[in-house]
Formats: C-alpha cells, structure tokens, sequence
C-alpha cells in the first residue's frame, strides 16, 4: 500500500539528525527505571516474568502483528473489535502512537527503496552511534516526501486517543502493577519493559539492514534486508527481514524451512478462530526451495 505522495519532489539523503527532546527523556525516564530494577530490586521472579510476558505480547500481537503486518502492510483484515485491541498492545510497548509509527515506517521504507538514503534513514552507522541516535534523535528532511493516510484511521478518535496519550497508556499498567509488588512491579513491568522495547528495536533495526543472510538482492535499493537466524525468532518474526524487503506484503516472514515466525503462529491462531481474513502469504517458488534446501 502506496502512502508516499508522488507528486512531492522529495530527496532521501539530504537531512540532518536533531536531538528529540521528548524521545530522549522518555527513555531516560525508563532507563532510570529499569537500572533501578537491575542495581536496587530483589529480582522477584514474578516481576520479571510478568514483565516478559506482556513484553512478548505487546510486540508481538501488537507491534509486529496487529501494526507492522495488519495495518502498515495490510497482509490481513481483522474485525474493527480486533484490530484496535492490537493497535492497543502496539501502543502500550511504549514505542510511539500508531499513527506517528506509520508515517516514520513509511518515510524509512520509502528512503531505503532510493538509490541513496541518509545513514540514519537506512541504519548506516556504527552500532554504537547508530542505536542511541535512533532511540533518541529524529531526522530533519530538507526535502521530506508527503505521507499521506488512510482518511479512516487519521481521522478515527480511537488512532488519534493513542497517536497523542500512549505514554498515558503505562499509568494503568503501573497502578496495576503496583497492587501486584510495589514500586519493584512498577520498575519491571513498566521501566525495564519499555526500556527493552524501544532500545531491542532499534539493535534488531540495526543488525537487520547490516548482518545476516541476503537471499534476495533489491536492485538500486541504498539498504538491504538481512535474515537473522537467531532474532528472527526472538523478534517474533521480524528479524527476517530480507524476507520481509522482498515480501513486504506477506504476513509470514519466516519463509523458509527453520525459519520460526511467532507473529505468523499467532496469525494462524486467529484463522482457525475464524478471526483474519484476506491472508496475503509469499511463497518461495519450487526451484528456489531446491536449490536453497540443497
């Protein structure tokens, strides 16, 4: 699904890197959170399992699924019911509102389909520059391309409920947590959560377009996508991404044989509970399956 205005004369490369004020203090915030998980709390085992299970959950079935796959890619339909419970999980990772997030993927996708992109754009850095100016900066176009939406969701009250109070989201989830084991709940399932959320995204976004296998080649493009055997399964399907390059509209990433893709299980959960519809998947060609398995 096309959202680049095309009649913008829009340039790729020529922008600059600014600190982000408030991407930057959210982090900070959640950071501080999860050291004082780390240095201060007694490691509760409930805590952390509890924070690791709505960790998986929100960035799986919401950020992966529900967002990226469903929405941003429209590789499956959901009830209207369905779709916004998923969008809620995205939202409450703690990563952006859904529909800033879909304007970001659209302008990254957009820049690395370009026969040159700015290194911020297409993760071109060093690790160690690349990842904290992504958690913490943005990037400044001096020619950026028009994202144009879907009018149904830019102007829908519940996308923009969560587009502008997603941080407002961790309240909730911290009373909760609170009731459950004090402040020590509260820095494992709200600091340390988010906190490994937002900076794991951006490690896999980085070994993503630098490390891994290259089984399909996307002539002109300034990046390409890799296929990361381990992360592809602990990123719930999203470290496949030479996949996802060349298939950007299959809900299944993992598209070969040991290619685990937890998004693509729990999709299929939902199609034998009648609950997506429209499935788009790539399959590989015969020859290729052959030749890759041989």
């Amino acid at each position: 699904m096309k959202r680049i205005d095309p009649r913008i004369e829009a340039d790729a490369y020529d922008g600059e890197v600014v600190l982000d004020a408030r991407k930057s203090a959210w982090v900070i915030a959640m950071g501080g959170m999860a050291l004082a998980a780390v240095v201060v709390s007694s490691w509760n085992p409930v805590h952390i399992g509890l924070a690791a299970a709505f960790c998986a959950i929100s960035l799986c079935c919401g950020h992966s699924v529900g967002l990226h796959r469903f929405v941003i890619h429209d590789a499956g339909r959901v009830p209207i019911w369905l779709e916004r419970v998923l969008i809620l999980l995205a939202a409450s990772a703690g990563m952006g509102g859904p529909l800033s997030l879909i304007r970001h993927h659209e302008i990254r996708d957009w820049a690395q389909r370009q026969s040159r992109s700015h290194p911020w754009l297409r993760h071109g850095q060093r690790f160690l520059i690349d990842v904290p100016k992504q958690v913490m900066c943005r990037i400044e176009l001096a020619h950026p391309p028009r994202v144009v939406l879907e009018r149904g969701r830019e102007f829908d009250l519940f996308y923009r409920a969560m587009d502008a109070g997603w941080p407002l989201l961790q309240v909730p989830i911290g009373l909760v947590a609170w009731a459950i084991g004090g402040w020590e709940a509260v820095a494992w399932i709200v600091g340390m959560r988010v906190f490994v959320s937002v900076v794991m995204h951006q490690v896999v976004g980085w070994l993503a377009h630098n490390r891994g296998h290259v089984h399909h080649e996307q002539m002109v493009h300034s990046v390409q996508g890799h296929n990361l055997p381990v992360l592809g399964f602990l990123s719930f399907g999203e470290g496949w991404h030479n996949n996802h390059h060349a298939y950007s509209w299959s809900a299944k990433l993992g598209l070969r044989d040991g290619e685990w893709d937890p998004g693509w299980w729990f999709i299929s959960l939902l199609a034998r509970m009648g609950l997506v519809w429209n499935v788009r998947v790539a399959e590989l060609p015969v020859e290729q399956r052959l030749r890759l398995s041989g």
